[in-house]
C-alpha cells in the first residue's frame, strides 16, 4: 500500500514540474516575443521568434537573431533566467518520472 502511495504522488509531483515548466517556457518565450517583436518591428517575426527561444542558450546566434538575443539578454535577464530554470525543469521532470516508477518497481516491489 505504501508503494502505492509512493507511485502515485510521486508521479503527480513530478508530473506537476514538468507541465508547469512547459507553461513557463510557453508563456515567457511569448512575453519575450512581444517585447522583442516591440523594439525590431521591421525584423521578421520568425527572426524574433528564434532569437527570444534561444535567448538562455550559451551560443550566440548570427545576424538579427542575434541583436534580439543580446538585446533580450541585456534588456530582461530576469525572464531570460525564469526561462533557463523552466528549460531545466521540462528536461529534468521526465526523468524523475522514470526514477519515481524505477524506486516504486524495484525499492517497493511494486508490478507492472
Amino acid at each position: 500500500m505504501s508503494g502505492t502511495i509512493f507511485l502515485i504522488v510521486g508521479l503527480g509531483v513530478c508530473g506537476f514540474i514538468w507541465l508547469l515548466s512547459a507553461q513557463m517556457r510557453g508563456l515567457i518565450v511569448q512575453a519575450l516575443f512581444l517585447a522583442a517583436q516591440e523594439k525590431f518591428p521591421t525584423t521578421d517575426a520568425g527572426v524574433v521568434k528564434t532569437g527570444a527561444k534561444a535567448t538562455p542558450l550559451a551560443g550566440d546566434a548570427e545576424g538579427e537573431a542575434g541583436q534580439v538575443q543580446n538585446w533580450l539578454r541585456e534588456t530582461h535577464p530576469q525572464a531570460v533566467g525564469h526561462l533557463q530554470l523552466a528549460r531545466r525543469g521540462t528536461l529534468v521532470g521526465p526523468v524523475l518520472m522514470l526514477v519515481v516508477v524505477a524506486v516504486w518497481r524495484f525499492g517497493f516491489g511494486g508490478a507492472l
